[in-house]
C-alpha cells in the first residue's frame, strides 16, 4: 500500500541506465523524481528512507524517519537505529521492519538517538552539521553542538537569523 519515490543523486546523474528507469516507471506504485527535487520535504513525510550513502540518510535521522542503508558505509550507518543491508535481496525484510518501527523507534530509543546526534555534532567542524569520520568520540566544538541542538529543538518551519559573516548551523 505504499508508494516508492525514487530520486537519482544529482552527483551521479546518468549512472542508472535509461532501460532501468523505464522499467521502474511501468510500476504504478513507483514515482520517479528529478534529481533536483528537495529531499527534506519527501523525507519528512516518508514511512522510511532507503539510501546508499547520500546525506538524505542523515536528514532522515534528524527528522526521526527510519533509515535503511544499502551496503554503503556512510557515517550515519553507525547509528544504532539504522537498518543496514549488505545483500540487496534482504531489502524487503529490512524495509518492512523499518516501516513497522516508524517514527516511534526514535521515541522508544530516544537516548541512543540523541547520543548519536551529539557524537556527530561534537566532532564536526564549527558550522558543519556532520563529519564523515568515525568513531565520533572526541568532544571538540561545544558551540557547534549547542547551535545544532537549538536548531533541532525548534518547532518545524521556524527559522533563525544567520550570524553575521557566515552560515548558520
Amino acid at each position: 500500500g505504499k508508494v516508492l519515490y525514487v530520486k537519482e543523486h544529482a552527483a551521479i546523474r546518468g549512472d542508472v541506465p535509461r532501460a532501468a528507469w523505464r522499467r521502474m516507471r511501468r510500476n504504478p506504485r513507483v514515482r520517479i523524481l528529478a534529481p533536483e527535487a528537495q529531499s527534506q520535504s519527501l523525507t519528512s513525510g516518508a514511512s522510511a528512507v532507503v539510501t546508499l550513502e547520500g546525506s538524505v540518510g542523515w536528514e532522515a535521522i534528524l527528522l526521526r524517519r527510519p533509515v535503511v542503508v544499502l551496503s554503503g558505509m556512510p557515517f550515519y550507518a553507525k547509528c544504532p537505529l539504522v537498518y543496514r543491508v549488505d545483500d540487496v535481496c534482504a531489502l524487503d525484510v529490512a524495509l518492512v521492519k523499518a516501516i513497522a518501527a516508524g517514527p516511534g523507534l526514535y521515541e522508544e530509543r530516544r537516548d541512543e538517538w540523541l547520543w548519536f546526534i551529539d557524537c556527530v555534532t561534537r566532532t564536526a567542524p564549527l558550522g558543519v552539521i556532520a563529519t564523515y569520520e568515525f568513531p565520533h568520540v572526541t568532544p571538540q566544538q561545544e558551540e557547534n553542538s549547542g547551535r545544532t541542538s537549538e536548531h533541532l529543538a525548534r518547532p518545524s518551519g521556524q527559522t533563525v537569523a544567520q550570524p553575521a559573516g557566515g552560515a548558520g548551523a
